[in-house]
């Protein structure tokens, strides 16, 4: 059995916004709400989703956090998205195979939800 590597490419992402298609131009990337909101909404484990930026130097406060994570995406050929999140998990595949990683650098996703017990 081959060793599993990975290369990874780090794309800067200096502007951020709502636009619709989604595309990265030149550092900017924008997002389309609806089509993000339908795939993440076809996901049977999650209820509702919204969204919002918060850009360094506003006066935000975002509670409570659940989870910060910088954006990631698989550039193997028949390997779109990590197994298991956004698509199915396939027991007896041996995982991602070697191959290419962007992700997106100047950006996270933070998740927020509800508060559960004593957090």
């Amino acid at each position: 059995m081959q060793p599993v590597t990975h290369r990874w490419r780090k794309i800067t992402v200096s502007e951020l916004g709502f636009s619709s298609p989604t595309r990265l131009e030149k550092g900017k990337l924008s997002i389309d709400v609806d089509e993000l909101t339908r795939l993440l909404r076809s996901d049977p484990n999650i209820q509702d989703v919204r969204f919002a930026i918060a850009l360094p130097g506003e006066s935000v406060r975002i509670i409570p956090v659940k989870d910060v994570i910088e954006p990631r995406l698989s550039l193997i050929p028949g390997h779109p998205v990590f197994p298991g999140v956004l698509s199915t998990w396939d027991p007896a595949a041996a995982g991602i195979p070697s191959g290419e990683i962007a992700s997106l650098c100047g950006m996270v996703v933070t998740t927020v939800g509800s508060i559960v017990g004593f957090q």
